[in-house]
């Protein structure tokens, strides 16, 4: 920070001149934080909120607190205060990151002797009380170590202090970015009520061109299309998808003609700012979206750009009307995914093109059901396709899509996967151009943070999640997981609960990633709740094993076990290597980590053996192995196995990509060595 920048007014009340705490100074009258004779780097707001921790050494500061202190008289999301606690430890070291202690539920403590330098030179010592919550049981921690004692395995260093990234905001908080909106799917207002799909392909088409602005966040879709039927107000679905405006709409269709009626509603005061009706003819429907995009545009005051035109959405190839229809009937089967729905899906794209073979959001359509045919484990055996056959279905509708529109973002992430084994540079370029393109594609981002995790980099990928979790907040599993993996535990937590809140019947990954959070935090009957909700196999019986271990319930636990050891190795191992690290029995652990690595090794699923590289590698489970040289050992060969001269290349593009659009990501993660 430099010595110009804004002050704020708790400096000036305060008679202190500098705050010292172990080889740090905090000069309140330079505004500078120093380490020994070396200059930090603080923000002014990550400076105000050290200041105010450092001044209330050994005192729990609620965040509540920390926010009239440092923001007064102003309303900010968690997300500004999150940022200034990340910047503050990253400052501070990772060898310091227990100096500012989360006090889960209650706020944050200074945990370290602080010496305030009085004006006049007085030096005043404050003694951390390095206070506990008294009003819960003991830390998990506290039990933690307990369990160390009685052989168990200590679970303390693994970090707790990340806090609610951006998506976790509070209605007293709420303040979302003032180019935000949501676009709600259209409502049928047609005489027999049978063209909601229109209705809705209307909105989307709205939503994609607002999307195409640099300036503007566009809720994705999925989110947005969550609340269709919702008797929720317009203030209660802007705070729940963060957004600072709602474009919601009408469409009646009668013969040729259509009418659309839309309204651009303030999302915290619910009142109009912005509202017309279109009577136009069906086959001018495409203009009328475009009119409707600018219109929009203009009244928030940011422009959509695109081939270097200002104002003017990006010229892209009209659909037949009739084609339009059909590619929004498989749109509507795609996502409902009922019984059946995504073989009509397809065949409606099939019609769609076989009208208009130029349609290219329809190719890209096409290659996704057939993929889902491929991928999906919900596909009953009758509907799946052969491996084999596979390849050519999924891929030549990409370049059927990308020789039409060659900036089809969606279609180049696509379309990367057929060459990373044969031709890696053109994978490479493909990705890069998809990120590029997809500052406001969730699936793009959501691709990249996967990616990252998948590579051992899961910190790195927390920025591109969070993007995702921003233009689809109720689809952000992505986030949770990173972040579990990156060792945030708490934050996984919160997030996690707050996906399976949106979503009961949330992925099994997800609900498994949550017991184990709970077993760390020895939040036991938590915990065997969310196991009873698993699906039978390794990850349910894992849970158990070492649930039931931790309870004194061998009986139980010794039941697990067998179950695992019953599986398949490349089903159960890197189970049993968990089960048997917390149990205490290392070398146990590391023969069957051994027998993981090989099944591992020789697992014809690349993208099923990645992750349990990444899961083995960044288990809380393991982190009594950590210290073993056997450890040190099986790193250096896991971190390896998928990861090569390409792959940094694209790591070291996706971590400057982050450094290249902070509007968008905020500053990126440091990424550090792994211990």
């Amino acid at each position: 920070m430099q010595p110009d920048q804004a002050k704020s007014g708790q400096q000036d009340q305060d008679p202190a001149r500098a705050y010292l705490f172990g080889q740090f100074r905090l000069d309140l009258s330079r505004q500078l934080l120093f380490r020994e004779s070396n200059t930090l780097t603080l923000r002014p707001k990550s400076f105000d909120v050290l200041h105010h921790l450092l001044k209330n050494a050994g005192r729990v500061v609620s965040r509540n607190e920390l926010f009239d202190a440092v923001w007064p008289d102003l309303v900010v999301t968690d997300d500004s205060l999150t940022q200034c606690l990340i910047e503050i430890r990253k400052a501070l070291g990772e060898e310091n990151r227990d100096l500012i202690r989360t006090i889960r539920g209650r706020g944050y403590l200074f945990n370290s002797e602080v010496t305030i330098e009085k004006t006049g030179g007085e030096a005043v010592i404050l003694q951390s009380s390095d206070v506990r919550d008294r009003s819960r049981p003991p830390s998990r921690w506290t039990l933690v170590a307990l369990l160390v004692l009685a052989g168990a395995v200590a679970l303390t260093w693994w970090r707790t202090d990340m806090q609610e990234p951006a998506n976790g905001i509070t209605v007293t908080q709420w303040q979302p970015e003032p180019a935000s909106i949501a676009v709600l799917p259209f409502v049928d207002m047609s005489e027999g009520g049978d063209h909601q799909y229109l209705a809705e392909g209307v909105a989307e088409e709205i939503l994609n061109l607002l999307a195409q602005s640099s300036g503007l966040t566009v809720i994705a879709r999925t989110s947005s299309f969550s609340f269709k039927d919702s008797t929720a107000d317009i203030s209660t679905i802007a705070r729940q998808l963060n957004v600072a405006h709602i474009l919601e709409g009408s469409v009646r269709q009668s013969g040729d003609r259509i009418r659309v009626t839309t309204q651009l509603i303030d999302g915290k005061t619910g009142s109009h700012i912005w509202s017309q009706t279109f009577d136009e003819r069906l086959l001018d429907v495409f203009e009328l979206q475009d009119r409707i995009a600018l219109a929009v545009a203009e009244v928030l005051k940011v422009e959509l750009i695109q081939d270097g035109q200002i104002g003017k959405p990006m010229e892209v190839h009209t659909p037949d009307p009739l084609a339009w229809e059909h590619y929004l009937r498989g749109q509507l089967y795609y996502s409902r995914r009922g019984e059946g729905d995504v073989l009509r899906a397809q065949r409606s794209f099939e019609e769609a093109l076989a009208i208009d073979p130029e349609f290219a959001d329809a190719w890209v359509a096409l290659s996704g059901a057939y993929r889902l045919r491929l991928k999906s484990q919900s596909i009953p055996d009758a509907e799946r396709l052969v491996a084999e056959n596979a390849s050519a279905l999924i891929f030549d509708p990409l370049e059927r899509a990308l020789k039409i529109n060659p900036n089809h973002a969606e279609a180049l992430w696509r379309y990367s996967g057929l060459f990373w084994r044969t031709d890696p540079d053109k994978a490479f370029e493909l990705l890069t151009r998809a990120a590029e393109l997809g500052h406001n594609d969730t699936m793009i981002q959501g691709m990249m943070g996967g990616y990252l995790v998948e590579r051992g980099q899961p910190e790195l990928a927390i920025p591109f999640f969070q993007r995702a979790a921003t233009l689809d907040p109720v689809n952000s599993s992505g986030l949770g997981i990173s972040l579990y993996f990156a060792g945030y535990l708490d934050e996984a937590d919160r997030i996690i609960t707050r996906e399976l809140e949106l979503n009961p019947t949330g992925a099994h990954e997800q609900r498994a990633l949550l017991a184990w959070i709970r077993i760390t935090q020895a939040e036991y009957t938590s915990a065997a709740e969310m196991a009873q909700t698993l699906q039978n196999g390794a990850d349910r019986d894992m849970t158990l094993a070492i649930l039931n271990h931790l309870r004194g319930q061998t009986d139980a636990a010794n039941q697990a076990e067998s179950r695992l050891l019953a599986l398949p190795d490349d089903e159960s191992a890197a189970s049993l290597t968990q089960v048997y690290a917390m149990s205490g029995d290392k070398d146990e652990a590391f023969r069957w980590l051994e027998i993981a690595t090989d099944s591992i090794a020789n697992s014809p699923f690349g993208y099923r053996a990645r992750n349990q590289v990444t899961e083995l590698q960044f288990s809380p489970f393991l982190i009594s192995l950590h210290e073993d040289a056997r450890w040190q050992a099986w790193w250096s060969v896991a971190e390896n196995m998928f990861l090569n001269e390409k792959d940094q290349r694209l790591i070291a593009f996706l971590k400057s990509h982050l450094e290249r659009h902070p509007d968008l990501y905020g500053s990126p993660p440091a990424v550090t060595a792994p211990e």
